[in-house]
């Protein structure tokens, strides 16, 4: 017992808190109560997960920073960098924080893209699917699908600029992601979320029947025309009168073009 209590407070100097904890569990451990010195060193565990995690908040807000400066100044290959760098300093206080950062971090590059073009578009799909590496689907559901949404919003964006088999390619790779995301937000526990990537995949697929490469957009349409119905199941006039009414609006769109009006 006086072995574990000195290794005890030799824990001290973290953190005031953590001294005040640390005593307290040294205390317990002299009395015998060992069940109650565990419960504090548990807590303490977890306090000591917030003090760590303050100086890594403060270093990622000045990388987030600096990131933001050299995307202004068109150095997104360096705001990249930095961006994921900031991402993976949370590895050791949270297993999933870096994925989830690059999901966030990925909609700057995204917005960065889309105002300017390549190659922010391309390093945002590229944040993501490195974020995707670190994500289980069976850990982390919401966010492996998110990610997957997020991902296919950058391909399918980066694909109405692409020409050519590149182009059709990204639009392919956007539908597997979309219908991945599927997966996890099914109708029955996420319907908006699963109504909103029907309506997604029905706007890449008109993108694949519009695209340069494609002999004959009929299936593409017709697929686009089932999507977007499913996506109407949902979308009531009533309670989601937007998503309603361009959900409805393509669909008539769709049908148009189907029966060649």
């Amino acid at each position: 017992m006086t072995r574990l209590v000195a290794e005890i407070e030799a824990m001290r100097g973290l953190s005031d808190r953590i001294d005040n904890i640390v005593g307290a569990a040294a205390e317990a451990v002299q009395k015998r109560n060992l069940a109650e010195a565990r419960e504090i060193l548990d807590s303490a565990r977890e306090v000591q997960k917030e003090v760590l995690r303050k100086p890594l908040e403060v270093n990622a807000t000045l990388l987030e920073k600096t990131a933001e400066i050299d995307l202004i100044q068109g150095r997104v290959n360096d705001a990249f960098k930095i961006l994921s760098a900031a991402a993976d300093s949370f590895a050791s206080i949270n297993p999933l924080e870096p994925a989830r950062r690059r999901v966030t971090y990925a909609i700057q590059l995204y917005n960065h893209g889309l105002r300017f073009g390549d190659p922010g578009m391309t390093l945002s799909a590229q944040m993501i699917r490195d974020a995707l590496t670190h994500l289980d689907k069976s850990t982390a559901p919401d966010l492996w699908a998110h990610a997957q949404n997020n991902l296919a919003a950058a391909l399918s964006t980066q694909a109405a600029r692409t020409e050519g088999a590149a182009g059709t390619a990204l639009l392919a790779e956007a539908v597997t992601a979309y219908r991945g995301a599927l997966t996890v937000f099914t109708r029955q526990d996420h319907p908006v979320h699963w109504a909103m990537t029907q309506e997604n995949l029905a706007i890449c697929e008109v993108a694949r029947a519009d695209h340069d490469t494609t002999a004959d957009p009929t299936p593409h349409l017709r697929a686009a025309l089932e999507y977007v119905e499913a996506a109407l199941t949902v979308f009531d006039p009533e309670h989601m009168p937007y998503d309603h009414g361009t959900a409805t609006a393509l669909r008539d769109q769709i049908k148009a073009r189907l029966s060649g009006e």
